[in-house]
């Protein structure tokens, strides 16, 4: 399990792959995880905000998390 807690997250991403955010999460049934993201802001990224992928992802995004002027949008969902 992971928590990101009070983070401001900016200018992140990867320019050359739209497969690719400022937080990116990769999951499969054989390793699944469990991701909390609150009270924090993910602006400007080139790419999406935060970027999952895969089957066996658990991410809980809380009510005070804020996305500003990410390219791609906020949440790319599988």
């Amino acid at each position: 399990d992971k928590t990101f807690n009070h983070v401001q997250i900016e200018s992140a991403g990867d320019s050359e792959s739209a497969s690719a955010g400022a937080i990116e999460i990769l999951c499969d049934t054989e390793s699944a995880a469990t991701i909390s993201i609150d009270n924090a802001e993910i602006s400007d990224s080139v790419t999406w905000g935060i970027f999952i992928n895969g089957d066996g992802c658990d991410v809980q995004i809380g009510d005070n998390v804020s996305f500003f002027n990410n390219t791609l949008g906020n949440v790319r969902l599988p």
